[in-house]
């Protein structure tokens, strides 16, 4: 699949970096490289990248556009120690942690992040590992479903929304004709 993604808020990420020393830059959330090109772009000679992208698909896409100065890692971030000590690589100038979801979870209806088109529920940012969301759903009481969105969520609605998906249990991201309380 070939996705195209615009990083956000490129030019702001640019000038936090304008005066970091030169050396190496970890981009902890690498997704398709957007910020990471822009940056290079910007300071063409100054940073070695190291990349950190979890998810084995977007790891791929991310593989066929990779800049030659540019290191990636198929984990997570949370790596991000061991592999710095693994390679000594020394101090490090910068990191970038973009911790939002990417486009192309949304983008593809069979990831579950979207009911605008009808595809599995999901929710897994890298599915190689862990349940789908309507598995994990599947085994949950009413009230424990409701605590997931009240905490996580912050729902004010949580009682009438757990219910729903209590009574309902979906597997899709399909909308019903009625509206969900």
């Amino acid at each position: 699949m070939k996705m195209k993604h615009i990083p956000v808020m490129a030019a702001e990420i640019i000038s936090v970096f304008a005066d970091a020393p030169k050396g190496v830059f970890i981009d902890a959330t690498y997704g398709l490289g957007g910020h990471s090109k822009e940056v290079l772009k910007a300071y063409p000679n100054k940073f070695k990248i190291i990349g950190f992208e979890r998810d084995q698909d977007i790891f791929e896409m991310a593989l066929e556009n990779k800049p030659n100065n540019v290191t990636l890692h198929n984990m997570s971030f949370s790596k991000v120690d061991e592999i710095l000590s693994d390679i000594k690589t020394g101090p490090v100038s910068g990191a970038l942690f973009d911790l939002g979801l990417n486009s192309v979870h949304i983008d593809d209806h069979e990831r579950g992040f979207s009911y605008l088109n009808d595809g599995p529920l999901d929710l897994r940012f890298d599915q190689t590992g862990g349940r789908p969301a309507w598995e994990a759903i599947s085994g949950l009481s009413e009230k424990e479903i409701q605590n997931i969105l009240s905490d996580y969520g912050q729902e004010h609605r949580a009682r009438g929304i757990a219910k729903e998906i209590y009574n309902e249990k979906p597997k899709t991201t399909k909308l019903r004709d009625q509206e969900v309380l």
